[in-house]
């Protein structure tokens, strides 16, 4: 609100033509360079059976207890949170398990730095509504946010995309608007995000725009964005 009252309705872009001190830019918050970084997204795709919620597990304990794996070097001890929808609580611990052991690691060394969480019944995060077309947050998305705020998470992995939404994941439209949503949530907590997302099924075309990886053969890989 100005000083006559009246109220200043947010700008929905940003501008600036002025000059700059190059040392006062701010370097990229990077978790693990190349791999994770505060507010955005990074996919980790590949078809099905090819162990991309294994390999997120082993991410987040390699995160958590600031380790490298392969190329993947955090920049220090992070707080991570698994939001699995195919897992239970029991399962989540055998992975979480079975990744800890082959860094030669037990649960109490990662205690207070990974956070598992998971729905109670369906893990849908966003819905549309049919007359409307808004897409709107659940209550299992108001929860999460609400561990994520009071973990302060520095990542945080959503397993998997698919089941998140209620979209069509050909609707190229409606599944960039569920991604930027998932991005905002990430600004607003300041935390990297992690989405595990299968590649579409059937056969794939070279140079096909709807295939998010290569052909069904090839293992799960990382898409940056």
């Amino acid at each position: 609100m100005d000083d006559a009252g009246f109220t200043i309705e947010p700008l929905a872009t940003w501008f600036d033509e002025g000059s700059w001190e190059e040392s006062d830019i701010p370097p990229r918050a990077w978790i693990a360079p190349g791999y994770f970084l505060r507010d955005t997204v990074t996919l980790i795709v590949g078809p099905g059976g090819v162990s991309k919620s294994t390999l997120a597990v082993t991410y987040a304990v390699a995160l958590a207890s600031g380790r490298e794996l392969q190329n993947m070097r955090p920049v220090s001890a992070m707080r991570v949170m698994l939001f699995n929808v195919e897992d239970d609580s029991a399962e989540q611990k055998r992975r979480l398990s079975g990744a800890l052991t082959s860094f030669g690691l037990k649960p109490a060394d990662v205690a207070g730095r990974i956070a598992r969480v998971g729905p109670s019944k369906t893990g849908t995060l966003l819905t549309r509504d049919p007359d409307s077309g808004k897409l709107t947050p659940t209550v299992v998305w108001t929860e999460l946010e609400t561990h994520i705020e009071h973990f302060r998470s520095n990542v945080v992995f959503l397993d998997p995309l698919a089941e998140l939404h209620g979209d069509d994941e050909n609707a190229n439209v409606q599944l960039r608007e569920v991604v930027a949503k998932f991005r905002a949530m990430a600004v607003r907590y300041s935390f990297a995000l992690g989405l595990i997302h299968h590649t579409r099924k059937g056969v794939f075309t070279p140079g096909e725009m709807d295939a998010v990886a290569a052909r069904p053969p090839l293992p799960a890989r990382r898409v940056w964005c």
